[in-house]
């Protein structure tokens, strides 16, 4: 109980921009804060002294709070308790999904919860992922970016502060995660340089057309070609062919995806949540490959993989960005 109610809490205290200010090493008037956002003051006192009793906070004012040691830890991983608990309507439903009763899926019976897993996601890769990707586009300059799969918008954002001059493009499937994507860029005065496009990977053709999507130099996908694998091997190799056909067969896709690893090996990625993504794709009847397969579907669909990016530390992310383009 004491696990997930904390989830929530950080998430609240995220959501009103005060974990941040934390992570820096702020104090924090939280009273203040509830003032300036029109807030419940009891609440987010509330919340505050919860936290404080367990530990994690310090008052060191009537309504400021610092955060611990303890508490910087916890904060160092809330974003992979976060992901954890994005899957809880998943694990609820275990028995009936076994049973062929319901099924996992967008608009099926059940779903992860789209909007913790947005922000899991996106958290988490802004610290892994995002910096190396961002350092290899640096290199490139390219004018239009289209990233699929584009969530809470975390890394268009990162993308518009770090190039200027970069016009970027965001799909998902989920409206009401593109409504947050496009008041984010919004908020952070990416307004006039960010479009966005509700679509199905599924259905790649539904948003081919679209102008954004046409003018894209290059598209980037972080970890949402593995949904398309979960009913076989096709559905993807459709999308990267109608990928190569529809929108040119010069613009590269940055494909970052997690591979799985043998089993004799499962023991050595403990830790930092590998096991746990394995294991909830496993069960929502998602298509996490070996690293052999996804090359092997890449040369299938007429792809040539022109770089890639290896993070720090593969032993226990067992990830890359691969550089793919369509074989000349």
């Amino acid at each position: 109980m004491h696990g997930h109610t904390l989830v929530y809490l950080v998430t609240f205290f995220d959501e009103i921009g005060v974990v941040g200010r934390w992570r820096a090493g702020d104090a924090v008037d939280l009273g203040e804060v509830a003032a300036q956002q029109h807030l419940k003051p009891a609440m987010v006192t509330s919340a505050a002294d919860y936290m404080t009793a367990y530990g994690y906070l310090r008052r060191v004012a009537d309504t400021t709070y610092e955060v611990t040691a303890r508490g910087k830890e916890i904060l160092e991983e809330w974003f992979y308790a976060l992901g954890a608990q994005s899957y809880a309507p998943l694990l609820g439903n275990m028995l009936p999904i076994a049973r062929g009763e319901k099924t996992y899926g967008f608009g099926k019976d059940v779903n992860r919860d789209l909007y913790l897993n947005t922000k899991a996601s996106g958290g988490l890769s802004g610290r892994l992922v995002f910096p190396a990707v961002l350092e290899y586009l640096e290199k490139h300059r390219y004018g239009c970016l289209l990233d699929l799969g584009c969530g809470d918008g975390t890394f268009l954002e990162l993308a518009c502060r770090g190039f200027r001059d970069l016009e970027v493009v965001g799909l998902d499937q989920s409206p009401e995660v593109i409504e947050i994507a496009r008041a984010k860029l919004a908020a952070a005065g990416f307004g006039a340089r960010s479009s966005f496009v509700v679509g199905d990977l599924f259905q790649p053709e539904q948003f081919a057309d679209h102008p954004g999507v046409k003018r894209a130099q290059i598209a980037t996908i972080f970890y949402i070609l593995h949904e398309i694998t979960a009913a076989g091997i096709e559905p993807l190799l459709h999308f990267l062919r109608v990928w190569k056909t529809a929108f040119g067969s010069e613009k590269p896709l940055m494909v970052t995806e997690i591979y799985r690893p043998p089993r004799d090996e499962l023991e050595s990625f403990q830790g930092r949540g590998t096991l746990e993504i394995l294991l909830y794709h496993d069960l929502s009847g998602q298509g996490v490959m070996p690293r052999e397969q996804w090359y092997a579907a890449y040369e299938t669909a007429g792809y040539e993989i022109a770089d890639r990016i290896q993070f720090a530390d593969p032993r226990r992310s067992h990830a890359e960005t691969l550089i793919v383009r369509p074989r000349r």
